[in-house]
């Protein structure tokens, strides 16, 4: 999957657990006739 777009929100880092998983959630805002907002982590 592929998507193109304009980068509107990078939140924070979050760590869970004892093994140290990380993530970060990225907004992506689409550049169509009708714009979406997509959450990636």
């Amino acid at each position: 999957m592929e998507v193109q777009g304009r980068i509107k929100v990078i939140g924070e880092t979050q760590t869970f657990g004892a093994n140290g998983f990380r993530k970060r959630e990225i907004v992506v805002t689409t550049e169509e006739q009708y714009p979406q907002h997509i959450m990636v982590e």
